[in-house]
């Protein structure tokens, strides 16, 4: 049995832990935020960054009543809701505040 050198352990746990990174960072996007703070999918520019940061903006000036908070959450769990929510993410910014303009509206 051939003795493994320290330099060739270490180079292997390098390795290892740089193939995990990437897995997590590309595959795993909740893990990757929870534990890396970075993440493929919420990277700047993209669809689910613009899509996080719109709604942000939309519903960090406005309070809810909590009944109001409870008929958001149902309407935003809808089937209906979830489907125009793609689209919207597809076609842009505009579309995606124009859908949460529309939400909080229904829901005030």
């Amino acid at each position: 049995m051939g003795q493994r050198g320290i330099l060739r352990t270490f180079l292997t746990s390098v390795l290892v832990a740089i193939v995990l990174f990437f897995i997590i960072y590309f595959f795993i996007p909740s893990m990757s935020m929870q534990y890396l703070g970075i993440s493929y999918s919420l990277r700047d520019g993209s669809v689910n960054s613009l899509t996080l940061s719109t709604i942000r903006q939309e519903f960090g000036e406005i309070q809810f009543t909590k009944e109001g908070r409870e008929l958001l959450w149902k309407e935003m769990n809808s089937r209906e809701f979830r489907q125009r929510f793609k689209l919207a993410g597809e076609q842009g910014e505009q579309a995606i505040k124009a859908l949460v303009s529309d939400l909080v509206e229904r829901v005030r």
